[in-house]
């Protein structure tokens, strides 16, 4: 058994990023949520495109599997979530700065959906470090939403499996999954107002 709390990219990304995706979700996959007063389809991965398959334009190159999805009923209005995480040099950084062009792309597959936003959920014991503020900045202005992830002081230890490989997670993360909330019934509404409710 290893210890990979502090790991080196690659692989090693995937394994402390795995962990952490499954920590900030707050619904199971094919899930339906009512944000506000509207109802969404919280979707993950291929089922993305298969509960939007009959308006996907396939003329628009390979096919993106969000994180997480929230979908309106009437499918005019979809918000996705990316989940990085990174704890070392590595990649990640450089994929997020293609979010623009992603956003773009997700509006010319899906012609129909009248709505696209985008937004990451990012652990910010990495990504909030001075190097990244105008990085981020300029993203923002893009129109992509950033999301953080704090890192508590006090160890949790959790046993992980990754590739038949037994391995302990040692991060613990706390998120407000309400801050997505707000986001999504904000932009939906298009008011200030903070949301105080949720219901499922």
């Amino acid at each position: 058994m290893k210890n990979k709390g502090t790991g080196a990219g690659g692989a090693n990304t995937n394994k402390n990023g795995l962990p952490f995706e499954k920590n900030i979700k707050k619904y199971k996959n094919k899930t339906k949520c009512v944000i506000g007063t509207v109802t969404y389809n919280y979707l993950e991965q291929g089922d993305f495109k298969k509960f939007m398959y009959d308006i996907y334009d396939d003329n628009w190159g390979k096919d993106f599997h969000p994180d997480g999805a929230y979908v309106s009923e009437d499918r005019k209005t979809v918000f996705i979530l990316e989940c990085k995480h990174q704890n070392c040099s590595g990649s990640v950084d450089e994929k997020l700065i293609t979010a623009p062009t992603k956003l773009k792309l997700y509006k010319k597959k899906y012609p129909s959906v009248e709505n696209f936003h985008f937004a990451f959920v990012l652990n910010k014991w990495w990504f909030g470090r001075p190097e990244y503020t105008g990085f981020i900045k300029q993203l923002e202005e893009d129109g992509i939403k950033f999301f953080w992830v704090d890192k508590r002081e006090e160890v949790k230890v959790s046993i992980n499996v990754f590739n038949d490989e037994v391995y302990l997670e040692l991060n613990y993360h706390i998120f407000d999954y309400n801050e997505i909330f707000n986001w999504i019934y904000e932009r939906e509404l298009q008011s200030s107002k903070p949301l105080d409710f949720l219901s499922v």
